[in-house]
């Protein structure tokens, strides 16, 4: 009856074993070490990205206020704001004179080839007479 129970016991301990040894193979923990290799990878380049999308908003950033001042240089410094007076006052009424441009036709005699001298060599023919 002893014998019974430590066989008993034995068996119980075997099939333990073999049970708790297949749910800690050594596949599955290199699995679980790919996958957190590749999930660090994957947060590396998502890093990456962020920084890079971060400086891209930068520049446009820049890049939008530099434009806004070139138009703002450029409007008060163009052609429609000559004609206003420089310091307008309230109350008081200004006029716009504008002055056509003034167009004269004239002729020019223009030079296409300078005058030039041909010298044309003509060689000598010879006949003999009897």
């Amino acid at each position: 009856m002893n014998n019974l129970r430590y066989l008993r016991l034995t068996g119980v301990v075997g099939a333990l074993t073999v049970l708790s040894g297949c749910a800690a193979n050594s596949s599955q923990t290199s699995a679980a070490a790919t996958e957190a290799d590749r999930i660090a990878e994957q947060q590396r380049m998502i890093s990456t990205q962020e920084a890079q999308i971060e400086r891209l908003q930068s520049d446009l950033s820049r890049a939008n206020r530099s434009a806004a001042s070139a138009t703002q240089t450029s409007s008060s410094s163009g052609m429609n704001t000559d004609l206003f007076p420089p310091n307008p006052k309230a109350g008081e009424c200004y006029a716009r004179v504008l002055i056509p441009a003034k167009y004269s036709t004239s002729t020019e005699r223009v030079l296409i080839k300078e005058a030039s001298e041909r010298v044309e060599i003509v060689p000598a023919s010879y006949k003999t007479v009897n």
